[in-house]
C-alpha cells in the first residue's frame, strides 16, 4: 500500500463530523470491540496493513510480512506526522491573519479618536513636551494663550475636547481653606486692571484679604519682561516640595503682542504659570473695529476726544459689581484711538439666564461687542452660546483666569459671585418668619 492509498483515510477521520456521522462511528467503534478489532485507528490500520501485505506476501513467512507492514506503518507515520505539521502551520497563518486584522482595526479606530478630536502625533508632542519652545521670530502670527483659545469665538469643539481631557480639578479636605501664594500683577501701564482682576479672582478661593498679589507696572521691553519672570521663578510657595516649585504666578495686560509672547516663552523655560488676561479683549475689539491696536499710551483726555466721534458703544457685563470688567475695556480701549465708541455699557449684577439673552439682543441690535465676567460656568456658557448664535464678538474674560488659579492654587473655586466676600450685613433684612399653616 502507497503513501497515496493512505491519505484519503487520513482525511476522512481528521475531517469534521455531523451529529449523525458522529453517532455512525461510535455503533461502528461498537462493532469493532464486539469483534476483537482495536479501537485505535492506528493499530487498526496496523492491523489491516499487516493482513494485506500477508496475503500479498504468501509464500513468504509471517515474520517477514510483519516488518513489511511496519515499514509501511512507518511511511504512513512519517506522511501523517508532514501533514499534521503543514495542517499546524496552516492554523498558526490563520490565528496570526486574525491578530492583524484585529490590530489593524484597533489602529484604524485610534486613528478616528485623533480625527474626531482633531489631534495627531505632533500636537501630542508639543502638549506633553517639556522641552523649551524656540525662540520666537521678529513677525507674530499666533497671539499666546492657546491652551485657553476653547473660550474664544469660533473655538473649535476639537480643541475644547482636548481642553477637557488636560483640564486639573482641585480637591481639598472641607475644614482647608485656601493657602495663598505669591502673584504678580504686571502691566505695561500701572497694574490696576491686574491687580483688580487677581483679586476678583482670589475671591473665588478664599478670602480677599490673604491674596497676595505685588504690583510690576511700566513694562515696556524685553528685558524687563525678563527680569520680573526670573524674579517670579524665585519665589516657589512656602512648604512646596522640590517637584513643586513653579514659582509665582503671572497675571500680566501687556498690549503689545510681541512682548506677550516673549512673557509666555521665558515663562515656559523657567516653569513659571502665567496669563495674559487682557488679550482676549484685545482680540475681539481688533476684529470687530477692523483696526490694528496701537502700542501708544494714551491719556485719558485723548480717550474721550476720541470717543466723541460716532456713539457707538461696548457692553461690558459682570454677574457682580462690574468695576473689574469695565475698568478692562477701558484699559483695551486705549489701544484703539478713533475707534467710534464714546461710551460703555456696564450691566452689573446680571443674575439670570433672561438677562443674559436680552444683552446680546441689544448687542446684535447696536452692532456691539460685548465684554464679561462670570463666576459661574454654565452663566459664562450661556452667554458664549448666544453670543455665538447671534454672531455678536464676545470676550470671556473671567473664566480663563479661574481655571489657571485653579490650578496655580489647587484649590476648588466657588463659581458664585462675590466669591468669598462674607461681610455683608444686611441679609437678614430680607429673611421671612412665616407661620407653618394648619
Amino acid at each position: 500500500m502507497s503513501v497515496a492509498m493512505v491519505s484519503p483515510m487520513l482525511r476522512s477521520t481528521a475531517s469534521p463530523r455531523s451529529a449523525p456521522q458522529r453517532q455512525g462511528a461510535w455503533c461502528t467503534e461498537q462493532a469493532l470491540l464486539r469483534e476483537g478489532i482495536p479501537r485505535d485507528p492506528l493499530q487498526r490500520l496496523v492491523s489491516r496493513l499487516a493482513v494485506q501485505t500477508s496475503s500479498l506476501c504468501g509464500s513468504v513467512g509471517e515474520s517477514h510480512a510483519q516488518a513489511v507492514g511496519g515499514a509501511l506503518v512507518l511511511t504512513f507515520a512519517t506522511a501523517a506526522t508532514g501533514l499534521a505539521g503543514r495542517r499546524h502551520a496552516q492554523r498558526g497563518l490563520c490565528l496570526r491573519q486574525r491578530r492583524r486584522v484585529r490590530q489593524a482595526a484597533t489602529r484604524r479606530g485610534g486613528k478616528a479618536l485623533w480625527d474626531e478630536l482633531g489631534e495627531d502625533d505632533s500636537e501630542m508632542d508639543k502638549l506633553f513636551s517639556k522641552k523649551a519652545p524656540a525662540q520666537a521670530s521678529s513677525k507674530v502670527s499666533k497671539p499666546p494663550g492657546s491652551k485657553n483659545d476653547n473660550f474664544k469665538q469660533g473655538a473649535d469643539i476639537s480643541q475644547a475636547k482636548m481642553f477637557a481631557a488636560t483640564r486639573v480639578f482641585a480637591v481639598a479636605p472641607w475644614n482647608e481653606d485656601v493657602k495663598a501664594k505669591p502673584i504678580f500683577a504686571v502691566s505695561d501701564s500701572t497694574g490696576n486692571v491686574a491687580q483688580k482682576l487677581s483679586k476678583s479672582a482670589f475671591r473665588q478661593f478664599g478670602a480677599s484679604e490673604v491674596c497676595d498679589a505685588q504690583v510690576v507696572q511700566d513694562l515696556r521691553t524685553e528685558q524687563a519682561v525678563r527680569e520680573v519672570v526670573s524674579k517670579a521663578s524665585k519665589l516657589a510657595p512656602p512648604g512646596a516640595l522640590a517637584i513643586e516649585k513653579s514659582g509665582a504666578m503671572i497675571v500680566y495686560t501687556l498690549a503689545s503682542r510681541e512682548l506677550g509672547v516673549v512673557m509666555e516663552e521665558e515663562c515656559q523655560k523657567k516653569g513659571v504659570p502665567c496669563l495674559n488676561a487682557l488679550e482676549p479683549v484685545l482680540a475681539v475689539m481688533e476684529k470687530s473695529f477692523g483696526m490694528k491696536r496701537s502700542l501708544e499710551f494714551i491719556t485719558g483726555e485723548d480717550l474721550l476726544a476720541a470717543f466723541e466721534e460716532e456713539g457707538s458703544t461696548v457692553f461690558a457685563v459682570s454677574d457682580s459689581s462690574g468695576g473689574s470688567t469695565f475698568e478692562m475695556v477701558c484699559a483695551a480701549l486705549k489701544q484703539f484711538p478713533r475707534n467710534g465708541v464714546d461710551a460703555v455699557t456696564l450691566c452689573p449684577e446680571v443674575a439670570s439666564l433672561e438677562a443674559i439673552n436680552h444683552i446680546v439682543q441689544e448687542a446684535l441690535l447696536l452692532e456691539s461687542l460685548i465684554v464679561f465676567t462670570f463666576a459661574s460656568p454654565g452663566m459664562s456658557r450661556f452667554m458664549r452660546q448666544q453670543c455665538e448664535r447671534a454672531k455678536v464678538p464676545y470676550a470671556d474674560v473671567f473664566q480663563p483666569v479661574l481655571i489657571a488659579f485653579e490650578r496655580y492654587l489647587d484649590y476648588p473655586p466657588v463659581g458664585v459671585p462675590g466669591g468669598h466676600d462674607l461681610t455683608s450685613s444686611d441679609q437678614e433684612d430680607r429673611w421671612q418668619k412665616r407661620r407653618i399653616p394648619m
